[in-house]
């Protein structure tokens, strides 16, 4: 990391950052009181929003500029808007800051000759595989002759948000995330993503020939199309060395693989996944046979 100082302080005390303005509050103004669990607090009103009132109120955008922003906010059609609750304890976020940092597993990249031994073990793999030896000059290789920095652990590059690559998060996480997917838009008795927005996620947008999975694929917007072992959709996304998520509408289940074990597996077809996944669905199977044979005394047995 050169001379560079990493800031990394993990410390309990914290040490807000006042990086917004916030204009003073005039007349034009709608203050309202609100009931916080017996507390009364002082709120701006703006249209369904309302912006408690603090002393270090700094920390936070003004909301009378950021809503207008928002919704004045350039977009393409295919853009995808994801709005979480604070507490919906939903363990996710694109680019890992700094001072974050030693929650990230560390792991060193997949080096190339560890990629090919098991690659060549794998049939499934085999073309793609020859397609690099074939054609070094191709997208992909090109791609991975670039990375000659260990960008999984750096926490400089880790901070940088890039949706394609820097997402930071648990299974834990990552399963209630596309849980939301796999149950109507819903998480508990609220709703995140509405019906249009649903059909859109799971509705294919491409399909073809993938140069950087080497196999024809089918993705929609940002999500990947694949299979469970029961031969049923699902919608998710594979990551670096052999992570998998994705939520399941026909189970209604998220479901997420998490490792820094990384292997050359690279979309959802990592062999210590996949063990996973096929005990997983044998118990959501045993289950759903216990529901129909046990009827209603299932039930009771459940609410125990």
């Amino acid at each position: 990391m050169g001379d560079r100082q990493l800031d990394c302080d993990t410390s309990s005390e914290w040490k807000p950052e006042l990086k917004y303005d916030f204009d003073p509050i005039t007349s034009d103004d709608e203050i309202v009181t609100v009931d916080l669990g017996g507390t009364p607090i002082q709120c701006l009103k703006i249209g369904d929003a309302f912006q408690h009132i603090v002393k270090m109120v700094r920390m936070i955008p003004d909301y009378r500029k950021h809503i207008p922003s928002i919704r004045n906010m350039e977009m393409d059609d295919d853009d995808v808007l994801i709005c979480a609750f604070s507490k919906s304890d939903i363990d996710f976020r694109i680019g890992l800051p700094k001072n974050m940092s030693y929650r990230g597993a560390r792991f060193e990249p997949y080096g190339i000759n560890a990629f090919l031994r098991s690659a060549l073990k794998t049939p499934s793999m085999w073309m793609f595989v020859i397609g690099l030896l074939l054609n070094p000059d191709n997208l992909l290789s090109k791609a991975s002759a670039a990375v000659t920095d260990q960008i999984t652990t750096d926490p400089y590059m880790r901070e940088i948000a890039i949706s394609s690559v820097s997402g930071h998060g648990t299974a834990r996480g990552m399963a209630k995330l596309y849980g939301i997917l796999a149950n109507g838009g819903k998480l508990g008795d609220k709703q995140f993503l509405s019906e249009e927005t649903l059909k859109a996620l799971t509705t294919p947008k491409v399909a073809g020939e993938s140069l950087n999975y080497g196999r024809k694929i089918q993705m929609g917007r940002g999500l990947y199309y694949s299979k469970n072992p029961k031969n049923e959709d699902v919608y998710g996304h594979p990551g670096y060395g052999g992570q998998m998520a994705y939520g399941d509408t026909m189970n209604n289940i998220g479901m997420a693989y998490l490792t820094n074990d990384l292997s050359a597996f690279g979309y959802g077809n990592d062999p210590k996944f996949l063990a996973l996944q096929k005990e997983f669905y044998n118990c959501l199977n045993n289950i759903e046979k216990s529901k129909s044979s046990l009827g209603k005394q299932f039930d009771t047995l459940s609410v125990s």
